[in-house]
């Protein structure tokens, strides 16, 4: 019985190294994924601010045009 009892306890042990291992790997993504997701807004941020500036730009060179002879 004490073998037994010694030979689950090793595949307790590996089973938790194996897991730690794999939460470590986890956690590693996560934090590439939530950089990801910075980048990605300020992108999206960036983009929206271009497109304001767009708008503009298109509005003054219509009041440009319409204003011309």
């Amino acid at each position: 019985m004490h073998a037994e009892h010694a030979e689950l306890i090793s595949a307790l042990r590996a089973e938790n190294e194996r897991l730690t291992i794999k939460v470590a790997e986890l956690s590693q993504l996560q934090t590439v994924i939530d950089a990801q997701d910075k980048v990605l807004a300020a992108a999206q941020r960036t983009m929206r601010d271009q497109g304001k500036v767009i708008d503009r730009l298109v509005t003054e060179l219509r009041s440009y045009t319409e204003a011309a002879p």
